[in-house]
């Protein structure tokens, strides 16, 4: 897979009082307010709806906030490695962006021990090199991409501790250089250097990155307990959930869920995905701005035991929005007409 970047430019031609004007930065700009948790907690084939306000601060919240900070840290860590690699080739890191959607699925065996994959996501790294060789100057860029990138644990489900020797990086890399001259043979081969860095005997901080994301996740979802010693499942999805049923029966989830975490912590199979929740964005002079609740998914959570109906929580968040013309964003004074 070859990573290719693009710039866009919105271009627009407003009318003014005072002529035409350039509108290149004119866009609808959105506030968001009364943001909320939305959650859909469901057994096999049914399902009950319920939701809190971001301003209390309530349970949703506090698990979705330790969960989404996962794919940062392991960017960070990662980032942090790269740097001080290039660093040493006498490269500068300008960027290293993790992106996708985080999957995590554990897998517990039932004896003691449970395995962590995580993918889904993918890592684009880019460094330059200023140099002088034969008095000659030169500019080098390398990308370093990884695609499907795939990282695995081994943990014990007793306390949750990671083993450090069972930690690994697999992934399809690809590494491009692109110099000002013909001389990019004189770059220090940087590309290549990392690569060899993440795919094969991985960096101590790196190993401690990956167990600190599996750390973080099985202690958000089943070992940290609140006050009234609830797991961060049985946070999101409370004692006293019951989700009625098609046959016009019920099943008391929340109850089942916290009579059943030895089980759930030992045998069962979890498969949490981590997406990006609601980001507001500007859009276009030619967008329909209409004041709307807006939702986006932040996180999906299936747990499934061997003798029960699979079970789990689809969270989304949500907010008010409504927008803002805004004709030219550098000159505020500028007026031109809402196309």
């Amino acid at each position: 897979m070859t990573f290719k970047f693009f710039t866009f430019h919105r271009n627009a031609i407003a009318l003014s009082t005072i002529g035409f004007l350039s509108g290149a930065n004119a866009e609808w700009l959105p506030t968001g307010s009364n943001y909320s948790f939305d959650a859909v907690a469901y057994y096999g084939p049914g399902s009950i709806g319920y939701s809190e306000t971001q301003a209390a601060a309530g349970p949703l919240g506090n698990v979705a906030s330790s969960l989404r900070i996962i794919p940062y840290r392991l960017q960070t860590a990662i980032n942090e490695v790269l740097r001080a690699k290039v660093t040493e080739r006498g490269a500068n890191l300008v960027y290293g962006i993790l992106s996708g959607d985080l999957h995590i699925k554990i897998g517990g065996n039932g004896a003691g021990a449970a395995g962590v994959i995580i993918d889904g996501i993918s890592y684009v790294a880019r460094t330059e090199y200023y140099g002088r060789k034969f008095g000659i100057s030169l500019r080098c860029t390398n990308t370093l991409s990884i695609s499907n990138l795939s990282i695995s644990a081994l943990y014990a489900v007793s306390t949750g501790a990671v083993d450090p020797t069972a930690s690994g990086i697999t992934g399809k890399y690809e590494s491009s250089t692109d110099c000002d001259s013909n001389l990019e043979w004189m770059l220090p081969v940087v590309g290549t250097y990392l690569i060899n860095q993440l795919s094969g005997t991985l960096d101590n901080r790196i190993v401690t990155a990956i167990n600190d994301a599996v750390t973080n996740t099985t202690q958000s979802l089943i070992y940290a307990r609140d006050v009234n010693y609830l797991s961060g499942i049985n946070r999101m999805i409370p004692p006293s959930t019951v989700v009625p049923l098609p046959d016009g029966g019920s099943f008391p989830l929340g109850q089942f869920i916290q009579n059943n975490t030895a089980s759930v912590i030992s045998s069962s199979s979890i498969d949490l995905t981590i997406k990006k929740g609601l980001v507001l964005t500007p859009k276009p002079n030619n967008f329909d701005p209409i004041r709307s609740r807006i939702s986006a998914p932040l996180l999906s959570l299936k747990v499934q035991l061997g003798f029960a109906e699979p079970f789990g929580i689809n969270l989304a968040e949500s907010a008010s929005v409504s927008w803002r013309w805004k004709c030219k964003a550098n000159d505020p004074a500028a007026v031109c007409e809402i196309p």
